[in-house]
């Protein structure tokens, strides 16, 4: 069951991070209403649920940390602390912490103190039907790429946190070689 965001306060009163505030408050009010058999939060968005929370069973997917964004980014400033407070907090008081990689899973760890145990890994998934492989050369033509190149591709958004400094790096030492980047979103 999705939940729109709910504006309280007039937009000059404001706070850093407010939206998060005002949507994890609703989600609390909507939880407190009705049974549910489980509940799935995701990122720093289910502060209210997480401090609050009664005896449902409550799982959190991370599908990375903004401590551990910030920290690489090195964007740190006064108006990022209350978000490591709500992600930190949704991710010790929740029974499951679902992190979408091992970097994830580290960062939980490292960061906001999670215990191991309660982390599990599950990679996002592929609809492999609509990706899965084709003949090299067939689709090299079909993009208009010269079929004498060895090709890495990058896929993502958010080039800083997503390693596409390094992918150039790393192609770089290869002769002929070139990166394709899809998906991108940010500078890098």
């Amino acid at each position: 069951i999705g939940i729109n965001p709910f504006n309280y306060l007039p937009r000059r009163l404001r706070f850093a991070h407010y939206h998060k505030y005002a949507y994890s408050f609703e989600v609390w009010k909507r939880i407190r209403k009705e049974d549910f058999d489980i509940i799935h939060g995701h990122g720093d968005n289910c502060f209210f649920p997480s401090l609050f929370r009664d005896k449902t069973p409550f799982i959190m997917t991370f599908h990375g940390t903004m401590k551990g964004f910030l920290s690489r980014t090195h964007a740190f400033g006064p108006r990022v602390q209350p978000t490591f407070y709500t992600e930190r907090i949704a991710a010790l008081r929740c029974d499951i912490a679902i992190a979408c990689s091992n970097a994830v899973r580290n960062e939980l760890i490292a960061f906001y103190r999670v215990n191991p145990s309660k982390i599990k890994v599950i990679y996002n998934g592929v609809d492999t039907y609509r990706f899965a492989p084709q003949n090299k050369n067939q689709a090299r033509k079909k993009l208009g790429l010269p079929l004498k190149n060895v090709y890495g591709i990058w896929v993502g958004t958010d080039p800083n946190s997503k390693g596409l400094s390094i992918a150039k790096s790393a192609i770089e030492s290869f002769p002929n070689a070139r990166l394709l980047v899809a998906g991108i979103e940010g500078e890098n």
